[in-house]
């Protein structure tokens, strides 16, 4: 059987299945043939990894969904923490095939497709598990054993203690589960660190609330990017985001003068540059007084057994490119 045939509750031919498990109607079934297909298949679809970001909880903003799918946006940047997922995701079912040897895991190789939401997902892969009935769900993710602990263990102080998986994470899986007609899923994280890797095999139920929401919200979201209602700006997680949307001036000058949010924005803008003139003032003060203590020693030992180093640190030269970006200058206030 291939990797498409395993999914065959997907196919036009068994939508009727899939609308009895899912509440989202027909679901259509892409096969994956590059990545540059899938990129172009998803590009008008809010996907099951942006869902955390649109409830607001996830590491992007409702605004950067928004320029990716509205073109304004790169939705095909790669990154380093992208680039880690595929090159380990082999060793996740590597793990499994060993630790599992009961299950019947297949790479599903997929796009699933709701159009009447334009709602689309890529399930990592698809398996049937002795003792449940139906289709399961398996998401994979790699995750350094540090941020496993910080965000996965209910006690970050105890390995043995339980593991959950990240809300923007079950909302993902929830997704694809609700896409594919599954019957449960679950994330299977391999965590790993300097020497070794384990494997967490967390399950993640199908939950009719949350997939009420997950539909609320993606049908909320395109109905304002058809009417050209764009998101809230989120400052914390959108100053990549409002790059990428106005890289370049365009010479004009527009009247904010009216706007009541500004003047609070430029007092909080002129007391923070003041305070970080102030803090490298001081910190270069301290730095000072700490070298001269050291004089001409390459490390000191210091209180409660810290180790202090001021060695000599050779660094090449070398030409710095051009480059242009925009800069952010406010004048003073005139007077009337």
């Amino acid at each position: 059987m291939s990797m498409v045939d395993s999914f065959e509750p997907i196919g036009d031919a068994a939508a009727r299945v899939v609308e009895k498990i899912s509440p989202l109607g027909p679901v259509e079934k892409v096969n994956i043939t590059s990545r540059e297909q899938w990129l172009d298949v998803r590009r008008g679809f809010v996907t099951a990894s942006d869902i955390g970001s649109l409830c607001g909880v996830g590491r992007r903003s409702p605004l950067a969904i928004w320029g990716e799918k509205t073109g304004r946006m790169d939705a095909s940047a790669d990154n380093a923490a992208m680039k880690k997922g595929r090159w380990f995701e082999p060793a996740i079912f590597q793990a499994i095939a060993e630790t599992q040897p009961d299950w019947a895991v297949q790479r599903a190789g997929v796009f699933l497709a709701a159009k009447s939401h334009r709602l689309g997902a890529t399930p990592d892969a698809v398996a049937s598990v002795p003792g449940i009935d139906g289709l399961v769900i398996v998401q994979g993710k790699v995750v350094g054993r540090p941020q496993f602990r910080e965000k996965w263990l209910t006690d970050p102080d105890d390995d043995a203690s339980p593991a959950l998986v990240p809300l923007e994470y079950q909302l993902q899986t929830i997704t694809e589960s609700m896409l594919a007609g599954a019957v449960t899923a679950y994330v299977a994280a391999l965590v790993h660190d300097t020497y070794s890797a384990d494997l967490y095999l967390i399950p993640v139920e199908r939950h009719a609330g949350a997939e009420r929401k997950i539909i609320e919200r993606v049908d909320a979201f395109w109905a304002d990017t058809d009417a050209g209602r764009e998101p809230s700006i989120i400052p914390e997680k959108d100053a990549s985001v409002v790059r990428a949307l106005y890289p370049k001036d365009d010479g004009t000058e527009i009247d904010l003068s009216g706007d009541n949010e500004l003047p609070d924005l430029i007092a909080q803008h002129e007391f923070l540059t003041d305070s970080l003139k102030e803090s490298k003032k001081r910190k270069d003060a301290v730095d000072t007084q700490i070298k001269a203590k050291i004089g001409n020693a390459s490390s000191a030992k210091g209180p409660g057994g810290r180790v202090i180093t001021h060695k000599i640190q050779e660094r090449g030269g070398y030409t710095v490119k051009p480059t242009m970006f925009r800069q952010l200058r406010i004048g003073k206030e005139k007077s009337i």
